[in-house]
């Protein structure tokens, strides 16, 4: 019988010993997970601008914005003073202010997609600046 209360025992304590081990890894799990969340957290105000930017997303709605298709792409303009000022510039003017200035294409692949060699391109280019800016500074004016 004496062997049996000593081998419970010897298991007993095994098992405590067990249990405190565990317990402990499980503790020094949560204090690296306590690291990893908190350790970051800087003050707002000492963010950069690129750093705030990082810490939100803009949904935008088509409803938002108004829509001009250009040789098949769609450009959406949410200011609606540009806009305006857009539609009241002829065709190719539009075409080439929405294909270099919003979707950001280069003078070469504008001036290709419109089959118009580069020097014509960039004449049409500077007129459709000077316009917009016309429209754009009557708009202004009208505020």
């Amino acid at each position: 019988m004496k062997k049996n209360l000593k081998t419970t025992e010897i298991i007993e304590r095994q098992f405590d010993v067990f249990c405190k081990k565990a317990l402990h890894n499980e503790l020094k799990d949560i204090h690296a997970k306590e690291q990893i969340w908190y350790a970051p957290i800087i003050p707002l105000d000492t963010l950069t601008v690129e750093q705030e930017t990082k810490l939100f997303y803009y949904d935008s709605y088509k409803t938002e914005a108004v829509s001009f298709l250009t040789y098949s792409y769609e450009v959406l303009i949410e200011n609606l003073v540009i806009a305006k000022a857009i539609v009241k510039l002829s065709q190719k003017y539009r075409d080439i202010i929405l294909l270099t200035f919003f979707l950001e294409m280069k003078d070469c692949e504008v001036s290709k997609l419109m089959n118009i060699t580069n020097s014509t391109f960039y004449y049409h280019k500077i007129n459709a600046l000077d316009e917009l800016y016309k429209l754009m500074k009557e708009a202004k004016c009208r505020c």
